[in-house]
C-alpha cells in the first residue's frame, strides 16, 4: 500500500518471520491498529505519524483442513470471499456474512462483526475453535481448540473476538466449519406498524423455525441501500429474516411464517431465487457495517452505536420517537440494536436521548461505539452506570499482562 502509516507483509512469510516484523515494529515505538487502513476508515486517526495499520494480507494461507472433522486452520490475512469460495468445492461453509471481497477473516475476529448472521448456529465464537496471536510482550499464545498452554484460566479465544486489537494480535484461526444448507428462503415484510412486526418477530422466533437471521429495519436505513427500491420497501418498517436446512424443513417453515401473518394486514414477498436471496444478505450487511463505508461518502466518518436492549424493552424505546426516528437495525436474535448515523453531532444527541431514556426507565444500557478519541468504547449509560466493573477490570489487568507498551490498539475502551 502506498500509505505512509501502513505496512504490508512480504507474500508468503513465515509464521516466525511474522513475529519477527511485529516485534519490529514494535520497538521502533509504533502504536499498531491491526486493520487494513482502506478497511477500516477512521480519519481522525490516520494522520497520527505514530500509527501504523498493519495489513495481514500477504499471510492468507490454508494450513491444514480436514474435511471430516470439519475443521480448517487458516492464517487471519485470509480473505473471507476466497475461504469460503474454497470450502464451496468441498460443500462446506464458514457461517458469516461480510462487508465486501477484502474482508479478512482478521477484520471479522477483531470486530466480530459477521453481519445478519452473528447468532447462526452459536454466532462467531462458536464457530472459531482457538487462535495463535501475538502479544504486545511479543510472545506468541495459543488460546482455545489445538490448545498448548492456558493463560489465567480464562477463555482468551472470546476475550480476542470481538476486542479491535486491544489484547492481542490473533494470526492463525482454527475454524468450526458446517455443511452447506441445501434450501434457503428469504422474507421481507413491511409494514408502518413496528409493533405489529415485532410481534410477528416474536411469535416466528419462539416457533421452532430454523433462522439464518430475523432484523427489524426503520425505513430510514433501509433507504440507504438498494433494497427499497429493487424489493419495494415503501412502508416506515421492514422485517428481513431467512430460514433454511433440507426441502421438507423449509416447506414447513415457510407455513409457519405464512401463518404468523395478520390476514391481509402486511405486505410481504417470499424470495427464493439463491441469487436474490445473496444479494439480500450482501445488502443488509453492507448498510450496518461496523465501519458503515456503504452508507457514507468514504470523505465522511459514519458513526455507529450498538446497544444492547431486551425485546421485552424494546417497545418502550421504539416509543420514543426523538429514538427511533434515527436508522437503526434491531437483531431480534442476539437483542442487539444498531443505529447507523452520519456524524458526530447525530451521534451526540442520540447518546443522550439514550442515557435520558434509560435513567427515566431506572434501566442500565450499554452501549458500544467510536468517536474522536476511541475507536471503539463501551459504556453503560442510565441507573446504575457501576454494572460491569468486575468485567473492565479483568480486561484491564489483561492488557497490562498482555500489552503492557500499549502497542496494539490504545484507541480501544472496552
Amino acid at each position: 500500500m502506498s500509505s505512509n502509516n501502513s505496512h504490508s507483509l512480504r507474500t508468503n512469510i513465515s509464521q516466525s518471520t511474522l513475529v519477527d516484523e511485529i516485534n519490529s515494529l514494535m520497538k521502533s515505538d509504533k502504536t499498531i491498529i491491526p486493520f487494513n487502513k482502506e478497511q477500516f476508515l477512521c480519519h481522525s486517526l490516520s494522520v497520527a505519524e505514530n500509527i501504523v495499520y498493519l495489513d495481514l494480507a500477504n499471510y492468507s494461507a490454508v494450513e491444514e483442513y480436514s474435511s471430516q472433522d470439519q475443521i480448517i486452520t487458516v492464517q487471519t490475512g485470509t480473505k473471507i470471499k476466497a475461504l469460503q469460495n474454497f470450502l464451496r468445492h468441498e460443500e462446506k461453509w464458514f457461517p458469516v456474512a461480510y462487508y465486501d471481497d477484502e474482508t479478512s477473516l482478521l477484520d471479522l475476529i477483531l470486530s466480530a462483526e459477521i453481519g445478519p448472521l452473528e447468532q447462526l448456529l452459536g454466532g462467531l465464537s462458536r464457530h472459531i475453535l482457538g487462535l495463535d496471536s501475538i502479544l504486545g510482550t511479543g510472545q506468541l499464545i495459543k488460546s482455545g481448540g489445538k490448545v498448548v498452554k492456558n493463560v489465567s484460566g480464562y477463555d482468551l479465544t472470546r476475550f480476542f473476538i470481538g476486542s479491535y486489537g486491544y489484547f492481542a494480535l490473533p494470526i492463525r484461526a482454527h475454524l468450526r466449519l458446517y455443511s452447506i444448507p441445501s434450501h434457503n428462503l428469504t422474507f421481507l415484510i413491511q409494514s408502518d406498524d413496528w409493533k405489529q412486526l415485532l410481534q410477528v418477530a416474536k411469535q416466528i422466533s419462539s416457533s421452532n423455525t430454523a433462522l439464518a437471521y430475523i432484523e427489524l429495519l426503520n425505513q430510514r436505513l433501509v433507504k440507504l441501500s438498494t433494497l427499497e427500491e429493487r424489493y419495494k420497501l415503501e412502508k416506515q418498517f421492514a422485517l428481513a429474516l431467512r430460514t433454511y436446512g433440507g426441502d421438507a424443513t423449509v416447506s414447513d417453515a415457510r407455513e409457519i411464517i405464512k401463518n404468523s401473518l395478520p390476514k391481509n394486514k402486511l405486505f410481504y414477498s417470499i424470495v427464493d431465487n439463491p441469487h436474490d436471496q445473496d444479494y439480500i444478505l450482501q445488502e443488509l450487511s453492507q448498510i450496518s457495517w461496523f465501519t458503515n463505508k456503504a452508507t457514507f461518502p468514504k470523505e465522511k466518518q459514519s458513526k455507529i452505536i450498538d446497544l444492547s436492549i431486551k425485546i421485552s424493552d424494546l417497545s418502550e424505546l421504539l416509543c420514543e420517537e426523538k429514538i427511533s426516528s434515527f436508522p437503526f437495525v434491531y437483531k431480534i436474535a442476539s437483542n442487539r440494536m444498531r443505529f447507523c448515523l452520519d456524524s458526530i453531532t447525530e451521534q451526540s444527541i442520540l447518546l443522550n436521548h439514550l442515557a435520558d431514556f434509560a435513567r427515566v426507565n431506572k434501566m442500565i444500557l450499554p452501549v458500544a461505539y467510536g468517536n474522536d478519541t476511541y475507536i471503539r468504547k463501551v459504556n453503560n449509560l442510565g441507573y446504575d452506570t457501576n454494572n460491569g466493573d468486575q468485567l473492565v477490570t479483568i480486561k484491564k489487568q489483561l492488557k497490562a499482562q498482555f500489552d503492557p507498551h500499549n502497542s496494539f490498539n490504545p484507541y480501544v475502551e472496552l
